[in-house]
């Protein structure tokens, strides 16, 4: 979700156009979870993927984890374009 963040602040503080600050946010969320999902390991820094600890939570409340990378996916990609927008609207206003 920090990616997300950044990306709007940057967007918003450019006046970017909402169509492109919504495609850019949303592709960079969805890079972010291909990336988590692929590997168990965040590259270059080696630290345990959210996707596995996802898994790991459904698991111990007993839910199977066939389809988990989709709603894993789905969450990131959605909830994160909302707040990279949120925020780019923010500094769209403030600056």
């Amino acid at each position: 979700m920090i990616f997300a963040f950044v990306a709007g602040i940057m967007l918003g503080m450019e006046h970017s156009g909402p169509g492109l600050a919504a495609g850019v946010i949303a592709g960079i969320m969805a890079v972010k979870a291909a990336i988590d999902v692929i590997w168990d390991k965040v590259p270059l820094l080696g630290l345990i993927s959210p996707y596995v600890v996802y898994r790991y939570n459904l698991t111990q409340k007993g839910e199977t984890t066939d389809h988990a990378w989709v709603s894993y996916s789905l969450q990131l990609v959605v909830f994160g374009t909302a707040l990279g927008l949120a925020t780019y609207g923010l500094f769209y206003i403030v600056f």
